[in-house]
């Protein structure tokens, strides 16, 4: 019995760990920038690249405080944690070099604003089905 309840613990603790979905980074769905790598996606949210080779401005989107998803996000793309993220920015912003991704509230509103604006783009933790949006990278 005991064997067996050291078993499941052992199922439902891995299952569990393996679940956990992958972050998709999203533009609008008229957006012509095409599938983009990791390091771009690190550099657009990290304020080094401001125009693609197409032409178009990016519009990174952001979420507030240190939520899981922005956590987990920032982890897989750039290696840095919530604290040196927030360095990076201050400092930034502080010197006048550069200026962070806009903070949105939650999922919902960055599917909207990515929605209604060509050159935006995003990253959510579940792609919802019926957005009008396009997936342009996945990261764990």
């Amino acid at each position: 019995m005991m064997r067996h309840i050291l078993l499941t613990c052992i199922f439902l603790w891995t299952g569990a760990a393996c679940a956990e979905p992958g972050i998709t980074i999203i533009a609008n769905s008229n957006n012509e920038m095409g599938a983009l790598t990791r390091k771009q996606v690190a550099d657009i949210y990290m304020g080094r690249i401001t125009s693609l080779p197409n032409g178009s401005i990016p519009l990174p989107l952001d979420y507030q405080g240190d939520s899981e998803v922005r956590t987990r996000f920032y982890q897989s793309i750039t290696g840095k944690n919530m604290a040196q993220i927030n360095a990076y920015w201050a400092r930034l912003s502080f010197t006048g070099q550069a200026n962070p991704p806009r903070r949105l509230a939650d999922k919902a509103a960055v599917l909207q604003v990515v929605e209604k604006n060509q050159d935006a783009m995003g990253y959510v933790d579940t792609l919802v089905p019926e957005a009008k949006v396009a997936p342009l990278l996945t990261v764990e």
